[in-house]
Protein backbone atom coordinates (compact mmCIF):
# COMPACT_ATOMS: atom_id res chain seq x y z
CA UNK A 1 0.00 0.00 0.00
CA UNK A 2 2.59 2.31 1.34
CA UNK A 3 0.65 5.50 2.53
CA UNK A 4 0.92 7.27 6.05
CA UNK A 5 -0.42 9.58 8.25
CA UNK A 6 2.38 12.46 9.29
CA UNK A 7 1.20 13.21 13.25
CA UNK A 8 3.14 15.97 14.10
CA UNK A 9 3.01 19.60 15.70
CA UNK A 10 2.55 22.97 13.14
CA UNK A 11 5.56 23.92 14.81
CA UNK A 12 7.82 21.57 13.20
CA UNK A 13 6.13 22.01 9.78
CA UNK A 14 9.78 22.85 8.10
CA UNK A 15 10.67 19.23 8.83
CA UNK A 16 7.25 17.76 8.04
CA UNK A 17 7.36 18.98 5.04
CA UNK A 18 10.87 18.21 4.13
CA UNK A 19 9.73 14.57 4.94
CA UNK A 20 6.68 14.69 3.33
CA UNK A 21 7.68 15.58 0.17
CA UNK A 22 10.91 13.20 0.28
CA UNK A 23 8.29 10.43 0.96
CA UNK A 24 5.98 10.76 -1.67
CA UNK A 25 9.42 11.32 -3.95
CA UNK A 26 9.57 7.12 -3.40
CA UNK A 27 5.86 6.89 -3.96
CA UNK A 28 4.65 6.52 -0.62
CA UNK A 29 0.70 8.51 0.04
CA UNK A 30 0.95 11.26 2.33
CA UNK A 31 -1.68 12.89 4.70
CA UNK A 32 -1.01 16.06 5.90
CA UNK A 33 -4.32 17.47 7.67
CA UNK A 34 -3.66 20.92 5.80
CA UNK A 35 -4.16 19.23 2.38
CA UNK A 36 -7.01 17.52 3.68
CA UNK A 37 -9.29 19.14 5.65
CA UNK A 38 -11.36 22.06 4.68
CA UNK A 39 -13.21 24.88 6.02
CA UNK A 40 -16.68 23.13 7.73
CA UNK A 41 -15.02 19.90 8.53
CA UNK A 42 -14.96 17.99 11.99
CA UNK A 43 -11.65 17.78 12.46
CA UNK A 44 -11.83 14.45 14.76
CA UNK A 45 -14.24 12.82 12.56
CA UNK A 46 -11.70 13.68 9.48
CA UNK A 47 -8.51 12.67 11.56
CA UNK A 48 -10.10 9.42 12.76
CA UNK A 49 -11.16 8.65 9.07
CA UNK A 50 -7.48 9.15 7.97
CA UNK A 51 -6.25 6.91 10.60
CA UNK A 52 -8.89 4.15 9.78
CA UNK A 53 -8.15 4.29 6.08
CA UNK A 54 -3.36 4.60 6.19
CA UNK A 55 -1.45 2.07 6.53
CA UNK A 56 0.94 3.21 9.18
CA UNK A 57 0.53 6.12 11.41
CA UNK A 58 4.51 8.78 11.79
CA UNK A 59 4.70 9.83 15.01
CA UNK A 60 6.84 12.86 14.60
CA UNK A 61 8.11 13.77 18.09
CA UNK A 62 9.31 16.65 19.33
CA UNK A 63 9.62 18.82 21.77
CA UNK A 64 6.81 20.51 20.60
CA UNK A 65 4.58 17.76 19.36
CA UNK A 66 4.88 15.67 22.93
CA UNK A 67 3.15 18.54 24.31
CA UNK A 68 0.56 18.90 21.98
CA UNK A 69 -2.94 17.57 23.01
CA UNK A 70 -3.87 16.80 19.55
CA UNK A 71 -0.87 14.84 18.91
CA UNK A 72 -1.56 12.91 21.98
CA UNK A 73 -5.30 12.37 20.70
CA UNK A 74 -3.93 11.22 17.21
CA UNK A 75 -1.87 8.61 18.82
CA UNK A 76 -4.40 7.58 21.30
CA UNK A 77 -6.40 6.29 17.85
CA UNK A 78 -3.31 5.20 15.88
CA UNK A 79 -2.50 2.97 19.13
CA UNK A 80 -5.96 1.54 19.23
CA UNK A 81 -5.79 0.54 15.54
CA UNK A 82 -2.57 -0.71 16.06
CA UNK A 83 -3.63 -3.21 18.96
CA UNK A 84 -7.29 -4.50 17.25
CA UNK A 85 -5.99 -5.17 14.06
CA UNK A 86 -2.15 -6.84 16.07
CA UNK A 87 0.12 -5.30 13.62
CA UNK A 88 2.18 -2.62 14.08
CA UNK A 89 0.48 0.98 13.04
CA UNK A 90 2.46 3.64 14.75
CA UNK A 91 6.01 4.72 13.84
CA UNK A 92 8.18 6.76 15.93
CA UNK A 93 10.36 9.19 14.68
CA UNK A 94 12.61 11.34 16.93
CA UNK A 95 12.96 14.87 15.76
CA UNK A 96 15.83 17.16 16.56
CA UNK A 97 15.70 18.22 20.22
CA UNK A 98 13.49 15.18 21.79
CA UNK A 99 15.67 13.26 24.37
CA UNK A 100 15.22 9.27 24.36
CA UNK A 101 12.90 10.27 28.00
CA UNK A 102 10.85 12.18 26.23
CA UNK A 103 8.85 9.48 23.67
CA UNK A 104 5.30 8.75 25.65
CA UNK A 105 5.47 5.98 27.61
CA UNK A 106 3.07 4.02 25.08
CA UNK A 107 5.90 4.15 22.83
CA UNK A 108 8.84 3.95 24.50
CA UNK A 109 9.21 0.21 23.61
CA UNK A 110 9.12 0.55 19.83
CA UNK A 111 12.25 0.91 17.92
CA UNK A 112 12.38 4.17 16.41
CA UNK A 113 14.02 6.71 13.45
CA UNK A 114 16.73 8.98 15.07
CA UNK A 115 16.28 12.20 13.13
CA UNK A 116 18.21 14.01 15.74
CA UNK A 117 21.16 14.28 13.93
CA UNK A 118 20.62 16.25 10.82
CA UNK A 119 24.01 14.14 8.63
CA UNK A 120 21.43 11.13 9.43
CA UNK A 121 18.79 12.16 7.96
CA UNK A 122 19.24 10.14 4.39
CA UNK A 123 20.32 6.74 6.59
CA UNK A 124 17.15 7.33 8.90
CA UNK A 125 14.78 7.82 5.49
CA UNK A 126 16.05 4.65 4.63
CA UNK A 127 15.18 2.96 6.93
CA UNK A 128 11.85 4.28 7.56
CA UNK A 129 10.90 3.75 3.66
CA UNK A 130 11.85 0.48 4.15
CA UNK A 131 9.14 0.15 6.23
CA UNK A 132 6.49 1.83 4.61
CA UNK A 133 7.08 1.06 1.20
CA UNK A 134 10.04 -1.50 0.51
CA UNK A 135 9.74 -1.99 -3.07
CA UNK A 136 9.68 1.93 -3.71
CA UNK A 137 13.29 1.81 -1.55
CA UNK A 138 14.36 -0.80 -4.30
CA UNK A 139 13.84 1.47 -7.06
CA UNK A 140 15.19 4.97 -5.58
CA UNK A 141 18.74 6.45 -5.00
CA UNK A 142 17.98 5.66 -0.48
CA UNK A 143 19.04 1.76 -0.70
CA UNK A 144 21.65 1.58 -2.62
CA UNK A 145 23.75 5.23 -2.58
CA UNK A 146 27.30 5.74 -4.40
CA UNK A 147 29.35 4.92 -1.89
CA UNK A 148 31.22 8.66 -1.19
CA UNK A 149 27.90 9.66 0.27
CA UNK A 150 29.38 10.51 3.99
CA UNK A 151 26.23 9.19 5.54
CA UNK A 152 26.24 5.40 4.30
CA UNK A 153 27.29 3.61 7.24
CA UNK A 154 27.05 -0.19 7.39
CA UNK A 155 25.66 -0.74 10.91
CA UNK A 156 23.78 -3.46 12.55
CA UNK A 157 20.47 -1.13 11.04
CA UNK A 158 21.85 -0.83 7.74
CA UNK A 159 22.78 -4.51 7.76
CA UNK A 160 19.05 -5.41 8.76
CA UNK A 161 17.75 -3.36 5.74
CA UNK A 162 20.31 -5.48 3.49
CA UNK A 163 19.06 -8.66 4.73
CA UNK A 164 14.97 -7.64 4.69
CA UNK A 165 15.75 -6.74 1.13
CA UNK A 166 17.87 -9.78 -0.08
CA UNK A 167 14.82 -11.81 0.93
CA UNK A 168 13.02 -9.88 -1.54
CA UNK A 169 12.46 -11.71 -5.27
CA UNK A 170 14.82 -10.69 -7.35
CA UNK A 171 17.16 -8.56 -4.77
CA UNK A 172 19.43 -11.26 -3.20
CA UNK A 173 21.86 -11.35 -6.12
CA UNK A 174 22.27 -6.90 -5.71
CA UNK A 175 22.23 -7.17 -2.04
CA UNK A 176 25.59 -9.45 -2.35
CA UNK A 177 26.82 -7.53 -4.91
CA UNK A 178 26.66 -4.20 -2.76
CA UNK A 179 28.10 -5.87 0.03
CA UNK A 180 30.81 -7.36 -1.80
CA UNK A 181 31.67 -3.82 -3.28
CA UNK A 182 31.39 -2.63 0.24
CA UNK A 183 34.14 -4.48 1.83
CA UNK A 184 36.76 -3.10 -0.31
CA UNK A 185 35.40 0.39 -0.33
CA UNK A 186 34.63 0.66 3.66
CA UNK A 187 38.03 0.45 5.36
CA UNK A 188 36.39 1.23 9.16
CA UNK A 189 36.53 -2.49 10.73
CA UNK A 190 32.87 -2.33 12.41
CA UNK A 191 31.30 -1.65 9.22
CA UNK A 192 33.16 -4.67 7.56
CA UNK A 193 32.03 -6.85 10.61
CA UNK A 194 28.48 -5.77 10.03
CA UNK A 195 29.22 -6.85 6.31
CA UNK A 196 30.62 -10.07 7.09
CA UNK A 197 27.26 -10.76 9.31
CA UNK A 198 25.09 -9.56 6.76
CA UNK A 199 26.85 -12.20 3.98
CA UNK A 200 26.60 -15.04 6.72
CA UNK A 201 22.49 -14.36 7.04
CA UNK A 202 21.89 -14.39 3.62
CA UNK A 203 24.00 -17.10 2.41
CA UNK A 204 24.52 -18.24 -1.41
CA UNK A 205 28.19 -20.02 -2.43
CA UNK A 206 29.29 -16.17 -3.45
CA UNK A 207 28.74 -14.73 0.12
CA UNK A 208 30.41 -17.57 1.51
CA UNK A 209 33.28 -17.14 -0.83
CA UNK A 210 33.30 -13.34 1.00
CA UNK A 211 33.41 -14.68 4.25
CA UNK A 212 36.08 -17.42 4.01
CA UNK A 213 38.58 -14.72 2.61
CA UNK A 214 37.15 -12.16 5.55
CA UNK A 215 38.25 -15.06 8.09
CA UNK A 216 42.13 -13.71 7.06
CA UNK A 217 40.47 -10.17 7.57
CA UNK A 218 44.21 -8.12 8.82
CA UNK A 219 41.47 -6.24 11.84
CA UNK A 220 40.66 -8.67 14.51
CA UNK A 221 36.66 -7.34 14.99
CA UNK A 222 36.33 -7.34 11.27
CA UNK A 223 37.67 -11.29 11.95
CA UNK A 224 35.17 -11.38 14.66
CA UNK A 225 32.17 -11.03 12.02
CA UNK A 226 34.03 -12.92 9.46
CA UNK A 227 34.30 -16.12 11.98
CA UNK A 228 30.04 -15.54 13.33
CA UNK A 229 29.31 -15.41 9.70
CA UNK A 230 30.93 -18.85 9.16
CA UNK A 231 29.83 -20.31 11.72
CA UNK A 232 25.78 -19.03 10.30
CA UNK A 233 26.84 -19.60 6.97
CA UNK A 234 28.04 -23.63 7.24
CA UNK A 235 24.90 -24.64 9.78
CA UNK A 236 22.42 -23.79 6.77
CA UNK A 237 24.01 -24.78 3.84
Amino acid sequence: MGNVFLSHSHEDKKFVNRLAADLMSAGVKVWLDEAEIKIGDSLILKIEEAISTVQYVAACLSLNSVKSNWVTKELDIAITKEIKGKHVVVLPLLLPGCREDEIPSFLSDKCYADFRNPDKYQSELRKLLLRIKPEAVLRSRYLFPTFDEKDVIIDVYRKNQLVDTANIPGMRNRVINYLLEAIYKHADPSERYWIYVALGEIGGKKAKSAIKKGLKDENEFARLGAEEAWKSITVSS
